[in-house]
């Protein structure tokens, strides 16, 4: 059965790509019979390997997800948090309005 790669914690990851290529690298084993002991797809380790030989062990380290930037002002993060704290409402012109 395939697993989600997803779905497991950056460190999990890391950790398996690290076990999975010195199983290839220095153990001498096949990447195409390596992979299916972790359940996860074929392409995904020859991937690793590549980055493993372009730019050695630290390029199989878990990097942190950067994502879309932010869109929000740091006042407008400020009342959206305020807002979800209860310690604004929104009136009926879609401003906050201080509570109390």
């Amino acid at each position: 059965m395939k697993t989600d790669g997803r779905r497991l914690s950056h460190e999990t990851l890391e950790t398996i790509r690290n076990m999975e290529v010195q199983r290839v690298v220095e153990d001498g084993e096949k990447a195409s019979e390596v992979i299916p002991s972790y359940g996860l797809c074929r392409t995904t380790i020859y991937r690793w390997l590549r980055a493993y030989r372009k730019g050695g062990g630290a390029a199989l380290e878990s990097r942190p997800a950067t994502g879309r930037p932010c869109r929000l002002t740091p006042k407008q993060k400020q009342q959206v948090g305020s807002f979800c704290c209860g310690k604004e409402k929104w009136n009926s012109e879609e401003r906050p309005v201080p509570v109390g």
